[in-house]
């Protein structure tokens, strides 16, 4: 007597079509699992190039940082030829601002003796301007605002470009 299972043998797949059917059920299988691996590498290099950016731009912080320390370090040390120096050599104003606001910070009323180690009247104009505004920003509303102001006045007027009231 016979029993009801059936057994499908490669010529009832393939005479029957059921071939065709595989062949697409792997090839769907394999294209799934070549995307999942793919999304793991795209995946993988993102956070490679994330990585990559973060430790870019702590280097460039830490660049900075060390150059701030550098300039304000040769102010404390009384080395204002090179501190001038290093100024004259940037090209960014912004960078330049920032170096005098630390400064500011840091050393105070040693800037003033730097700017007459600085070549040029436009920078010297620039510098006084940024140390200025330092003043401004760090000791506005303090005792020593008006001592330090008085103080920047004296250097800094001469250098100030006059200017007309209408």
């Amino acid at each position: 007597m016979m029993t009801n299972t059936y057994r499908i043998s490669m010529m009832d797949l393939i005479t029957r079509g059921g071939l065709l059917s595989v062949l697409l059920i792997s090839i769907v299988a394999l294209s799934n699992q070549q995307e999942a691996h793919q999304d793991q590498d795209i995946t993988a290099i993102k956070n490679q190039l994330i990585s990559m950016s973060t430790n870019e731009k702590q280097r460039l912080e830490d660049e900075k940082k060390k150059e701030i320390d550098e300039f304000v370090s040769a102010i404390e040390n009384k080395f204002y030829q090179s501190a001038a120096f290093k100024i004259s050599r940037i090209n960014d104003e912004n960078k330049i601002a920032q170096l005098i606001k630390a400064a500011c910070r840091k050393v105070g009323s040693n800037l003033l003796t730097l700017i007459e180690y600085i070549h040029g009247r436009h920078m010297k104009e620039k510098v006084c301007d940024w140390y200025g505004a330092c003043i401004v920003d760090e000791f506005m509303g303090t005792p020593a605002f008006y001592a330090k102001s008085t103080e920047w006045g004296k250097v800094c007027d001469k250098y100030q470009p006059v200017r007309y009231i209408i």
